[in-house]
């Protein structure tokens, strides 16, 4: 347990280093599985993965070696749901083993059985998707699921028991026409439970052209007429986070959420002349194993990350002058981690506000509380 509470001290710090010399693709998005329990109006994962196959244990340990050796910092495990993966605990342990911090992205469908799992592999770092405190506009949202939003309130309440108080434990929420209004009560919510809320925008792309995370669903576009609201909405976050609540985004993100949202061009790529980081900060790894310039594009010949050429490939430049050249090409993207990491990389006082985040005294403090008590929590704070 001492060596996992050292890891996860030390993990944004090395973030942190590898971020200013930018040696590695140090943030890698894995794609564990294209399944999902859920068909959520935001996103499109399960369709725009749905053409790969699915990695067994022994292969998928193959894919964490390489990114380790590699020099990555942080691997995002994700989906589709990555708990549907039975072996999810044990890829997140094989990270730690190697020396990589593991970050789990989830829609709330961990038992408390397999988050038991996690903590003993060292497991302290987590994402919940939560984009409403209404349960029934979270329903909604999740695609028409009953009881989705009191499933992930009860694993909330599973991961205080499970991963400890010291987890960092933050929600996900989607920012887009239907929920924009409810997200400064779940900017609250977070903060009077000790987790931290990541705004992403939703994104929306056309039907042939499938995309991650950008829906088919025109409705997610904010009509003109909620350009205003939505701006007004972004500024009290922005107000908020000066007040000390728990939002996880930097400035310069929040302030392109306000671009992005009213179809303004995004400012966070300007200061790497226009183009993003991919291949050289971040990437992605599909559930085949096969790596990608990120959620969005990927490479014309596939790039197998298990195979035991990869690092030595990959760091002799081979096929990352493709990637910078479809990043060249994207006219950019608000997904979050991705700028998120550029903007650490690229603004002092991004990368400033991180070290401030992850070594402030108190900050990794959830608490622990049965579902009954956080939905209390919630209720009090719709009712004002």
């Amino acid at each position: 347990m001492e060596a996992c509470v050292k890891f996860l001290e030390s993990g944004p710090l090395n973030l942190l280093t590898n971020t200013l010399v930018k040696s590695a693709p140090l943030y890698v998005q894995y794609y564990v599985t294209a399944r999902c329990n859920l068909r959520c109006e935001q996103c499109n994962v399960i369709y725009a993965n749905a053409d790969r196959r699915e990695l067994n244990t022994d292969e998928s340990f193959k894919v964490i070696d390489n990114l380790a050796e590699l020099g990555t910092s942080v691997v995002l495990l994700t989906g589709g749901e990555p708990f549907i993966r039975s072996d999810l605990p044990k890829l997140a342990g094989r990270l730690i083993e190697k020396g990589v911090h593991p970050r789990i992205q989830t829609n709330g469908l961990a038992t408390l059985d397999r988050l038991r799992e996690c903590a003993e592999f060292g497991v302290r770092d987590i994402s919940i998707s939560l984009d409403s405190l209404v349960p029934s506009m979270q329903d909604k949202l999740n695609g028409g699921f009953e009881s989705s939003w009191k499933t992930a309130i009860a694993t909330v309440s599973n991961v205080g028991k499970t991963l400890g108080a010291n987890t960092f434990a933050a929600f996900g929420c989607v920012f887009s026409p239907t929920n924009f209004k409810e997200v400064p009560s779940v900017i609250r919510f977070a903060t009077e439970i000790g987790w931290w809320v990541s705004l992403v925008p939703a994104h929306v792309t056309e039907i042939h052209n499938p995309r991650s995370f950008s829906t088919f669903n025109k409705d997610m576009i904010f009509p003109a007429e909620t350009h205003a609201a939505a701006e007004d909405v972004l500024e009290q976050v922005i107000q908020m986070k000066s007040e000390g609540y728990n939002v996880y985004d930097s400035d310069q993100f929040l302030l392109d959420m306000k671009n992005f949202v009213t179809g303004r061009p995004t400012t966070w790529r300007n200061r790497n002349g226009g183009v993003c980081d991919a291949g050289e900060l971040y990437m992605a790894v599909l559930p085949d194993g096969t790596l990608a310039p990120c959620c969005d594009w990927r490479l014309e010949q596939n790039v197998e990350v298990a195979d035991k050429g990869f690092v030595e490939a990959f760091r002799g430049r081979e096929f990352t002058r493709e990637i910078k050249t479809i990043a060249s090409r994207c006219n950019g993207c608000l997904y979050g981690s991705y700028p998120e990491i550029s903007i650490s990389a690229r603004f002092m006082a991004a990368t400033l506000e991180r070290v401030s985040l992850f070594y402030k005294e108190g900050r990794n403090q959830i608490k622990v509380l049965s579902p009954e008590e956080i939905q209390d929590v919630a209720s009090r704070i719709l009712k004002g």
